[in-house]
């Protein structure tokens, strides 16, 4: 017996230097919550200890956290500039809702905490492309598209207004994605050339440190949180993940069946969740490109998946439901 433990110790190659956080193992994941729509869910986020999910018709409502009862309907569609709703993220005080229609060129914001609770907006002439958790945006300017810049926007309780644009991420082509980072910020354009971008965090002196040209027709984007990663959804239902140091190809995520809509990592970095036209949701280690997990809950399209800061998952999709997870081990 001692000699068979030597041999088995012997054998077994030296641990390696930690480099990242391990992935999460998929396995446990339990649907906690169902919240229903009557048009396709487009967008969700949580705040407030409530979870808020908006639509296609441009309909906000807030969700107990806990019971997952409806708590209140911020927007009922009927505000024009703000249908459909592609964006939403909560304010660093978390008692604002930021509010992006990227069709409609608009962006709003509703104060769900405090005295003066309701919407302030929407202003119109920016096309927003994703919100960054500072409470800034990133919008595209010009006829084509083709400049990308910051917008800082803050509205005064007494109606008043005031904006600071910084521009910097200049193309020559139109940006179809864009992803925010910390400081940097992935960029794609019409021409399928990922740029990886830094930045100071008011979107100014922005520097370009590197471009490549991608092998997919790309459809989702996502920076990791630790910002080391890019992941690139495709047309096709693959998914490259990229080094953000250099470009280098890390992995390929085969799985998908049709289009990737939408595309997340964990918080701490761990795991990738990705999003198909084919209404699953899977989830990949993302330095193997190994599946972890496959969820088969909705029955459209998936059209968000995103984290919350305690890593509880939620899922949108085309079937007009918003689905919330939690990892039981």
């Amino acid at each position: 017996m001692l000699v068979l433990a030597a041999l088995i110790a012997f054998a077994s190659p030296a641990p390696g230097p930690h480099v990242a956080p391990m992935p999460h193992p998929a396995r446990g994941w339990v649907e906690r919550h169902t919240f229903t729509h009557k048009a396709p869910v487009t967008a969700v986020t949580a705040i407030a200890d409530a979870f808020a999910t908006a639509d296609r018709d441009g309909v906000v409502q807030l969700w107990d956290a806990q019971t997952g009862a409806l708590r209140e309907t911020l927007l009922d569609g009927t505000n024009e500039l703000l249908r459909p709703v592609d964006f939403l993220r909560p304010t660093p005080d978390g008692k604002r809702l930021n509010i992006g229609s990227r069709d409609r060129v608009s962006v709003a914001q509703y104060v769900v905490i405090g005295k003066d609770r309701g919407l302030f907006g929407p202003i119109s002439g920016f096309r927003p492309v994703a919100p960054r958790s500072d409470g800034t945006w990133l919008v595209v300017q010009g006829d084509q598209e083709e400049m990308v810049g910051t917008l800082k926007v803050d509205f005064m309780l007494n109606g008043s207004i005031s904006l600071n644009i910084s521009t910097g991420f200049a193309h020559t082509e139109r940006v179809q994605l864009v992803a925010p980072g910390g400081s940097a910020v992935a960029t794609v354009d019409a021409r399928n050339t990922l740029r990886h971008w830094s930045s100071r965090p008011d979107g100014s002196e922005s520097k370009l440190l590197w471009a490549l040209d991608l092998k997919l027709d790309p459809t989702a984007l996502a920076v990791s949180p630790d910002g080391a990663m890019i992941a690139v959804g495709g047309d096709e239902g693959a998914v490259e993940v990229f080094g953000a140091e250099k470009g280098k190809r890390l992995a390929t995520l085969k799985g998908h069946k049709g289009a990737v809509r939408a595309v997340t990592f964990a918080p701490d970095s761990g795991l990738i969740v990705t999003g198909g036209e084919d209404g699953t949701v899977r989830f990949w280690n993302p330095w193997t490109g190994e599946p972890e997990e496959r969820l088969k809950d909705h029955a459209g399209p998936v059209t968000a998946v995103w984290f919350a800061a305690d890593e509880t998952l939620v899922t949108a999709s085309d079937d007009k439901t918003a689905r919330v997870w939690v990892y039981k081990p």
